[in-house]
């Protein structure tokens, strides 16, 4: 892709200043009822910041963000750090537990600026969000003192990377 096309496809998305702005992060307690234990959940990882969700409705209607009844989605943001990659990697092992069919964690980039991704863990077919929320916490408890548990996550992978940088 040449760095016009580049250019013209990033022009249309606004900038991270503007979505800085006008982000409003609603406090957990706000989501409904079905996805306030999982957005609760994921709120509780580090340098995860959820932004908006959805636990389903009767009249559906994606203009709006209301995904059908059976349904859920949490929208957020993983702030580039060691403990926010861990962080996503929890999301990502207790979507693969609870259900690879049923639940997908996407990727995005809602501005202009390539740190600041966002990502959209949804669940279809009937999947619990309390279910992926349990699941969600017993893997944080597991990967949250990774010294003690995992050393290679802890910083033994540093080594290894600046290896490979190096040749």
């Amino acid at each position: 892709m040449t760095v016009e096309k580049i250019r013209a496809r990033h022009w249309k998305k606004p900038s991270f200043e503007k979505m800085a702005g006008e982000l409003r992060y609603g406090e957990p307690a706000d989501a409904d009822e079905s996805v306030k234990n999982l957005v609760m959940a994921l709120s509780e990882l580090d340098d995860i910041v959820t932004l908006s969700s959805c636990g389903g409705h009767k009249k559906p209607c994606t203009e709006k963000g209301r995904v059908p009844e059976g349904d859920f989605f949490v929208l957020f943001f993983v702030k580039p750090t060691r403990k926010g990659f861990r962080s996503l990697g929890i999301i990502v092992e207790a979507a693969g537990t609870i259900g690879t069919d049923t639940i997908l964690v996407k990727v995005d980039n809602l501005t202009d600026n390539p740190d600041f991704i966002s990502f959209t863990l949804e669940g279809t077919g009937g999947v619990l969000a309390t279910d992926l929320a349990e699941e969600i916490t017993r893997l944080h408890e597991i990967f949250k003192h990774p010294r003690n548990r995992w050393p290679l996550l802890s910083g033994g992978y540093e080594d290894l990377i600046q290896k490979r940088e190096k040749r």
